[in-house]
C-alpha cells in the first residue's frame, strides 16, 4: 500500500496531505495567529477530505478481497483549532474538549461478510448513529470475527449484539477517570472566530 502522508500545521503546507501514518505530525510547528485561522481550518477540514478518499481507495481493494471483510475505520482524535475564548489549540489538552475528542466512525463489510451475518448487519445498522465510544470498538472487531469475550466493563459494548439501550456516553479524562461527553458541551465558550464548513475553501 502506497505511503501517504501529511505536514505539519504549516501555512506553507496547506492544504494537508493525507496521513496514514508519518512521525512528528502531532507536533504543531505554531498556534496561529487570529488572521491566519481561518487559512489552517480550511487546511484541516482539506486533510478530512483526503483522509476519506484514502479510506475510498481501501475500500475499494477490499471489494475485490476473497473472503469476508469486515472494516471498522475512526481517528483516534480531533484538533482544537481556537474555536472558542478559552483559545485551546491542538489535542490532548489536560482537559478535553469536544473538538479533540468527538470523530466520526465509518463501519463497512463486504457483501460475503454481509450475507454470512445478516442480523448483525441489521444491528449494526441501528446502532452506529447512537451515542458511541472508541471503547465499543474492540468489542465490535471481536464480534465481526467470531471471538466470545467477557467483558465486566459496563459501557463498552459490541454493536453486532444486544442492543445499546440507553447509556451515557463517557471521556476519559486519565487513567481511571471519566466524565459525561455532556460536562465538555457546558464548558464551552462563545467562540471568537466562527467558522463554517459549507463556506470554507477546500482544495480542488
Amino acid at each position: 500500500m502506497a505511503r501517504w502522508q501529511r505536514s505539519r500545521y504549516e501555512r506553507r503546507s496547506a492544504p494537508y496531505e493525507s496521513a496514514l501514518c508519518q512521525p512528528g505530525t502531532h507536533a504543531p510547528a505554531a498556534t496561529p495567529g487570529l488572521d491566519e485561522l481561518a487559512a489552517w481550518r480550511s487546511a484541516y477540514a482539506n486533510a478530512a477530505d483526503a483522509s476519506i478518499g484514502v479510506l475510498n481507495d481501501i475500500i475499494t481493494r477490499l471489494s475485490t478481497a476473497p473472503g469476508r471483510v469486515f472494516l471498522a475505520f475512526t481517528p483516534d482524535h480531533g484538533e482544537n483549532l481556537l474555536d472558542d475564548a478559552r483559545g485551546l489549540f491542538g489535542h490532548a489538552q489536560r482537559q478535553p474538549s469536544p473538538w479533540d475528542i468527538r470523530v466520526p466512525a465509518v463501519f463497512w463489510a463486504n457483501e460475503a461478510w454481509r450475507t454470512a451475518h445478516p442480523q448483525a448487519w441489521q444491528q449494526l445498522q441501528r446502532q452506529a448513529r447512537l451515542p458511541l465510544m472508541h471503547a465499543d470498538l474492540v468489542p465490535t472487531l471481536l464480534q465481526a470475527v467470531g471471538v466470545q469475550v467477557q467483558d465486566p466493563r459496563p459501557q463498552p459494548l459490541g454493536l453486532l449484539g444486544a442492543p445499546l439501550g440507553t447509556r451515557v456516553r463517557l471521556v476519559q479524562t486519565a487513567v481511571g477517570s471519566a466524565v459525561p461527553y455532556e460536562r465538555l458541551l457546558e464548558a464551552v465558550k462563545p467562540p471568537v472566530v466562527p467558522f463554517s464548513l459549507e463556506t470554507a475553501p477546500r482544495r480542488p
